[in-house]
């Protein structure tokens, strides 16, 4: 089954890691068989589940963020006075801890060196600009 869009970058960063050189290839195979995308849920659906917003306004919401596409979905149930800052910060927490993302899954296993993390994020990087620059031209 194909990934959705959402994580497609998180599938092009764990392929960098592996090719980089920067970790060894069984322990970058090893950290990214931790990372489960089938497990990551949208924002609203936590948000609902949580009790924070009714499925109405959680529409409502998504209306909205189809129109400003620019604008985060908690961040426009904060601006709409939805949910408190403090209640969108639980919400994101809870939907790192349901689904965390490679970099927090790097960040917790103590193998990963500080540098040799930021390394990578620089090689990654470079490759996206990259690919940004070939689709420019």
């Amino acid at each position: 089954m194909p990934l959705p869009p959402a994580h497609f970058h998180h599938t092009l960063f764990w392929e960098s890691l592996a090719t980089s050189g920067v970790l060894a290839k069984r322990l970058v195979e090893e950290l990214r068989s931790r990372w489960t995308p089938e497990a990551w849920r949208p924002m609203g659906e936590v948000m609902v589940r949580e009790g924070l917003l009714t499925v109405r306004q959680a529409s409502g919401l998504l209306a909205m963020q189809a129109k400003e596409p620019s604008m985060r979905f908690g961040e426009l149930a904060v601006r709409e006075s939805l949910c408190s800052n403090a209640e969108l910060e639980g919400a994101l927490e809870l939907q790192r801890r349901i689904c965390p993302g490679p970099i927090e899954i790097l960040l917790e296993d103590e193998r990963v060196r500080g540098e040799d993390l930021v390394a990578a994020l620089l090689r990654y990087v470079r490759f996206l600009e990259g690919r940004l620059q070939l689709s420019g031209s």
